[in-house]
């Protein structure tokens, strides 16, 4: 009779339990603790099913990376169609307040134009619709356009940049600069060919040469972050999306870099 009154109590205080709700809370806790550490863990993680093969991942990079090398030379062209042919005056005008020294010397001062502001408009924007347009912005043609879109406007701004660059440090400062973002891309050695462009500079030019070192180390985390398991979740073959991506953080530390040549050189 006791051991029979004693499994009555133990099967009554087990269904007590069962039926506490600040049990079922805790369970609940635990369970979104885990969630959300699980969601944290894949941000950073490469464990996707269309990136778990590393072919696949390998195909993904090279194209995104080529794709990046193309815009980087188209925007080169552009910088170069500046220096070089009338469309610089699209992107400068000259102040009508010019005036001549004492050794006749005509001291105009350039301002951007109205076109060089809509293009830095048009540039932020284009780049919060590829990050945050998801799915609409990567399908053709939508893609696509916002290639050509983003590759002109981009060009506007880099181009009017590297013009009053061109002014205040000469065509040599100017292309020695962005050798050294060509050197990021393209992976060859960074320290001798700067040193070879500017060997009387040796002590700053190892500056910039560690700067862009460490510039490569942040553009190999960004390509890593981009094809994990975060916002953008891109698919294999949104790679043009990755590219540009990276295309707005290869060009954004030349406005730094052609500020630490300019200090240099003064």
């Amino acid at each position: 009779m006791s051991n029979t009154f004693n499994n009555y109590l133990l099967d009554q205080n087990s269904s007590q339990q069962n039926l506490n709700p600040q049990s079922f809370e805790t369970q609940n806790v635990i369970a979104l603790n885990t969630i959300q550490i699980e969601s944290l863990y894949s941000i950073f993680s490469l464990d996707q099913s269309q990136f778990s093969d590393s072919i696949v991942r390998a195909q993904f990079l090279r194209n995104m990376y080529s794709f990046l090398t193309l815009e980087f030379l188209l925007n080169l062209v552009m910088i170069a169609l500046a220096f070089y042919t009338p469309m610089g005056f699209w992107l400068v005008s000259i102040n009508k307040g010019c005036r001549y020294e004492y050794n006749e010397y005509e001291n105009c001062k350039l301002i951007p134009s109205w076109l060089f502001y809509v293009s830095l408009f048009t540039s932020i924007v284009l780049q919060f619709t590829i990050y945050f347009g998801g799915i609409t912005t990567r399908n053709a043609p939508i893609n696509y356009l916002l290639l050509v879109l983003y590759l002109i406007f981009y060009g506007f701004t880099f181009s009017t940049i590297c013009i009053f660059m061109l002014i205040s440090l000469g065509q040599i400062g100017v292309w020695a600069t962005w050798g050294v973002e060509a050197i990021i891309i393209f992976g060859t050695s960074i320290l001798l060919t700067i040193i070879l462009l500017l060997a009387t500079r040796i002590w700053w030019v190892l500056l910039t040469a560690f700067i862009s070192i460490i510039y490569g180390f942040y553009l190999i985390l960004e390509a890593r972050l981009i094809i994990g398991t975060g916002r953008l979740n891109l698919q294999p073959d949104e790679y043009l999306v990755g590219s540009l991506l990276l295309y707005g953080l290869i060009l954004q530390p030349l406005v730094r870099i052609f500020d630490i040549v300019d200090s240099r050189r003064n």
